[in-house]
């Protein structure tokens, strides 16, 4: 069986080289050929510069009503059919009234599916659209119909139709493009200065152009409307930065992606979610989503134990045979000890393998009717108390729970007694100061080595007026491998300055959804949302947690051939270059990942997949690559082989690194179409041909 189905790739790869031996590799310079560009976000053509006047079809004359209480929907309709792209050949039409806003939703059938597919339009209070939504396929390598200046002058001309009164009034925030669409995000500006949080987002399908999604947040439309009486006169910035700084140290933390053997050192601010008030200078908590209010406060997400997969029963064998689990009546008894919760309300009960670990845990669940649950998990071996979650309101507006000093004493003393009688190990953790806002209580420890925080083994309490909301214990009991950091806290200091764009901005404080007031802050800038931390060895700006690929500096030699597409999919380079810095077999591993679908994947996994044939080593990696390097990772993914067909004689072969061999590589590359036959294969090549090399793979260009 293992001969055939070597025999059936081996043909899968004849045929694709005879069916595109007559391909000629297009030229450098080329571009795809212009698309039909939709002009109007209605769908007409770029002749037709007047819009269509619409009118209600019979569906929508008797639309379905969302009960009692909701409104006339007409002029909303006629609205929303005006602006945005909804065909007439719908099933129905239906609205809904969700305090002051109105949604609409016209459905589509599916005729080869049998399901329906949908547009979905929202009005806020004030009669405006706040989002609008469509179905759509991912278009993942598709080649844009839209450029990013055409989506942004779009984008601009629908800003102005549909809020008239914000001209003069907005700024554009960033501009990209991804794997689903071409996005472009405004801000909303009152007196010349940013409302923080204030977004506005126009989304367009790259395979015709079309609007997909619009969508302005409350910080957004609410700021619109809002007269604002702007008196201040802000800190200079130097100051404000070095005051923040001091209220909101850099933390020198140790981290790592899954997958990476060495931890590597980074600094980021402590509370990142904390902004400095320019006129008073004291810290705020200031949240970023546009559903934050000073009435409301999201209740705790749903740890369920339903999400989580019980053992097998191989796998309770295997538990039956350790010697050191603790039974479940001590780990019920200890629970009622630690967290006074009464085995009487038990729902559930199970006991697991902790994720990434070779522990064993208990995890119970409590709850009476109508009464907040409680879930909780032990470490099956020593009783360790691992996690807490009360899923009650951490905050009711109608009582207003806002926590005083004695209720925050007593909450100290309780966190200070639960550490050390139940976490002997507390001696190796430094507490990092916890600013409180005025319904929560927070504590967070980290472990300490050498000067370094480690970012995965921590725990944390957070208290509500009720008492402890949570807790969670990361603990790595695993020895810890990292590299010294090579930038001081100084310069630490500059590179985030210089990164995340420190900025005056106007904050809304709302209650009951609308704006009470707009407080001048000085805050690390939204503009960076995917970056949030600086390398301690490199000086690289990355977000905590995932060391993507990052766009090239400058600017390509060759100005008339287009990056955007393969850029906007996070194909670049693994560090800081240049399009004239030449390309490392860690570029090309990271480049993989994402041609797999399986973004930025740590390079530790990949070096695994393909070291069976000696493709690629862990010293290897900031080696220099050939064109033939490059054309081997490529054509593995192209062929679409898998760890079993890598390791078979006839590929481990075929990927071998003698003369013969890598030219067995680069003849299939021709018969792709990637390059020229007499392209030079050992030679090493730049980071623009690189992605020149991508382009051609993904787009055909």
């Amino acid at each position: 069986m293992k001969h055939i189905s070597v025999l059936l790739v081996m043909a899968m790869i004849v045929l694709s080289l005879i069916g595109s031996m007559g391909c000629t590799k297009p030229a450098e310079n080329s571009k795809a050929p212009e698309k039909n560009h939709v002009a109007k976000t209605n769908g007409s053509s770029q002749k037709e510069e007047q819009p269509v006047k619409r009118e209600l079809t019979e569906a929508e004359k008797n639309y379905s009503s969302g009960g009692e209480g909701t409104p006339d929907v007409t002029e909303y309709i006629l609205k929303a059919k005006e602006l945005f792209p909804i065909e007439d050949d719908y099933d129905s039409v239906s609205s809904n009234l969700y305090g002051e806003e109105i949604h609409l939703s016209w459905d589509f059938r599916q005729p080869s599916e049998g399901t329906y597919r949908s547009v979905h339009v929202q009005f806020n209070r004030y009669k405006e659209p706040i989002e609008y939504n469509k179905y759509l396929d991912n278009d993942r390598f598709e080649r844009s119909a839209l450029t990013m200046d055409e989506a942004k002058k779009r984008s601009e001309a629908l800003l102005l139709e549909i809020y008239p009164h914000i001209k003069g009034n907005y700024r554009l925030r960033e501009a990209v493009m991804r794997e689903e669409g071409l996005h472009v995000y405004y801000e909303v500006l009152k007196k010349d200065v940013p409302v923080f949080g204030s977004e506005i987002q126009f989304s367009f399908r790259k395979s015709n152009g079309e609007l997909s999604h619009f969508y302005a947040n409350k910080n957004a439309y609410e700021a619109l409307h809002y007269d604002a009486k702007i008196n201040f006169t802000p800190l200079a910035k130097e100051e404000a930065l070095e005051l923040f700084l001091e209220k909101n140290p850099l933390l020198l933390m140790l981290g790592k992606d899954y997958g990476e053997d060495n931890y590597k050192p980074y600094y980021r601010v402590t509370y990142p979610q904390w902004v400095l008030r320019a006129d008073t200078k004291e810290l705020l908590y200031a949240a970023t989503r546009d559903t934050y209010d000073t009435t409301k406060e999201e209740s705790t997400s749903d740890k369920s134990l339903g999400n989580r997969s019980s053992l097998t029963p191989a796998e309770r064998k295997e538990i039956e045979k350790l010697k050191n689990i603790k039974t479940k009546p001590e780990a019920l008894a200890k629970v009622s000890e630690i967290f006074h919760l009464d085995p009487e309300f038990l729902k559930e009960s199970q006991i697991m393998k902790a994720y990434q670990s070779e522990d064993y845990s208990y995890y119970f669940r409590y709850g009476k009717e109508q009464e907040p649950n409680y879930t909780v998990s032990l470490r099956a071996k020593d009783l360790l108390p691992m996690s807490y979650y009360s899923f009650s309101e951490a905050y009711d507006p109608e009582t207003d729970k806002v926590l005083t000093e004695d209720e925050i004493n007593q909450y100290r003393g309780e966190a200070q007694y639960f550490i050390e009688n139940y976490l002997p190990f507390y001696q190796e953790y430094v507490h990092v100061p916890t600013q409180k806002d005025s319904h929560s209580l927070r504590f967070h420890y980290y472990r300490k080595l050498d000067e370094y925080l480690v970012d995965d083994d921590s725990f944390g309490f957070t208290y509500v007026k009720d008492g402890l909301s949570s807790y969670i214990l990361n603990r790595n009991f695993n020895e810890i491998s990292y590299e010294e950091k090579k930038l001081d806290l100084e310069e630490a200091k500059a590179k985030m300055a210089e990164v995340f764009r420190f900025e005056y901005s106007l904050y809304p404080k709302m209650e009951n959804g609308k704006i009470q007031e707009l407080i001048p802050i000085y805050s690390f800038s939204t503009l960076h949302p995917q970056l949030n931390a600086i390398d301690g060895t490199d000086k690289n700006a990355y977000y905590q947690g995932r060391r993507g690929l990052m766009v090239p500096k400058g600017t390509p030699k060759d100005k008339d051939f287009v990056f955007d597409d393969v850029l906007s999919y996070g194909f670049g380079v693994a560090k800081e270059k240049s399009y004239t810095d030449l390309l490392t077999i860690e570029d090309l591993l990271m480049n993989l990942s994402s041609y797999e679908y399986t973004q930025y994947e740590p390079r530790k996994i990949l070096i695994d997949k393909y070291k069976s044939i000696g493709l690629f080593s862990k010293e290897s990696l900031e080696k220099k690559a050939t064109l033939t390097d490059f054309l081997q990772t490529a054509v593995l993914t192209k062929l679409n082989l898998k760890d079993g067909d890598l390791s078979d004689e006839i590929f481990a072969d075929l990927f071998k690194k003698t003369p013969e061999n890598r030219r067995g590589v680069v003849n299939l590359a021709y018969g792709f179409g990637w390059i020229d036959k007499d392209a030079d294969v050992e030679a090493t090549i730049t980071v623009e041909e690189g992605l020149k090399l991508l382009t051609h793979i993904l787009f055909d260009k």
